[in-house]
């Protein structure tokens, strides 16, 4: 496994920040807008010229959500994306617009980190902006147990399963959580498994508490698991699901005979789950280091001149 940024708790499971989506901007309108693209295509072509960078730019867009009313955007190279010039009308005619000079950037760290085209690119943002702002990254916990060993319970997330990955919650939202196989994804010889959660940094403080499920890993391996049958499993699942949720589950099993009963009490020891802590120390320094190499903050936090809270109409609780 690559990181590029990195802990392990005591656990021994391996915290890391992904998928990082930062906004630079800077003043000067269009032509600021026009400055840094030239600056960013030549970095591209120059790298391109070298070799090994898969460069391609779509230029001049017209405002559509589709494109996220960006003007330009340039696939610097996989998994380094970029959107440069955000459109703002001034009550004016939709047919002139403003062009705000930001640069969105999407990438991967732990893939892409250690390219030197991202090197540049950082340096030349960092110089060309005034303002930089973190507005979303992915934490992920990858724990050392295969998948069929790691369990949410008592979400109240919508949940989806799509090719062994699980999806808990809404894609991009807040929250958004993936557990899957990252042992097979890298062709490793032992399990590993990724839990992933989007963290949305608006600095609103509707979305500034982070929503991370409550993930349960399997204590000991499967060597009990021969001895089980399809409804003893299913039982057993049963009682780790009241376990984990503080409910009464014993006057349930105690309908069992008691043969049945005693086995099932034994393999509940031996099919334990422990909750996985989630380090807010460890999260906190990661982030330190993701500012410190990519020159970014997260927002502050926003209110209205009312005092109220300000949010997003499609994080409401209610209709």
């Amino acid at each position: 496994m690559q990181y590029f940024i990195s802990m392990t708790d005591k656990k021994g499971n391996v915290h890391s920040i992904d998928n990082l989506i930062i906004e630079y901007v800077t003043a000067g309108g269009t032509s600021a807008s026009k400055r840094i693209l030239t600056d960013i295509q030549e970095l591209g072509k120059r790298f391109k010229d070298l070799g090994g960078v898969n460069y391609w730019e779509r230029l001049n867009l017209t405002p559509c959500s589709k494109f996220a009313w960006c003007a330009h955007q340039i696939h610097l190279d996989d998994g380094i994306f970029l959107h440069i010039g955000h459109y703002v009308d001034y009550a004016k005619p939709k047919t002139n617009w403003e062009v705000y000079p930001v640069v969105k950037l999407e990438v991967n760290p732990n893939k892409h980190g250690g390219k030197p085209v991202l090197k540049e690119l950082l340096k030349l943002l960092n110089e060309w902006a005034g303002e930089s702002t973190l507005l979303k990254y992915d934490y992920a916990v990858d724990v050392p147990h295969p998948p069929d060993e790691v369990e949410v319970f008592g979400t109240k997330k919508e949940r989806g399963l799509c090719k062994g990955t699980r999806y808990f919650g809404q894609r991009n939202k807040n929250g958004y959580c993936k557990i899957y196989d990252k042992a097979k994804e890298q062709g490793l010889d032992t399990p590993l498994t990724r839990i992933e959660h989007t963290v949305v940094c608006s600095g609103r403080k509707a979305t500034k508490k982070i929503s991370l499920e409550e993930v349960y890993v399997k204590k000991k391996s499967k060597e009990y698991d021969d001895k089980l049958t399809t409804n003893d499993k299913v039982l057993l699942e049963f009682c780790n699901v009241c376990i984990a949720n503080g409910i009464e589950y014993e006057h349930i099993i105690d309908k069992l005979d008691k043969r049945k009963k005693r086995f099932i009490k034994e393999q509940l020891k031996n099919n334990e789950y422990e909750k996985l802590e989630y380090d807010e120390f460890i999260r906190s320094c990661l982030l330190e280091k993701v500012y410190n190499c990519f020159g970014a903050r997260e927002k502050e936090e926003e209110e209205t001149e009312s005092g109220f809270m300000d949010i997003d109409a499609d994080e409401l609780p209610f209709d």
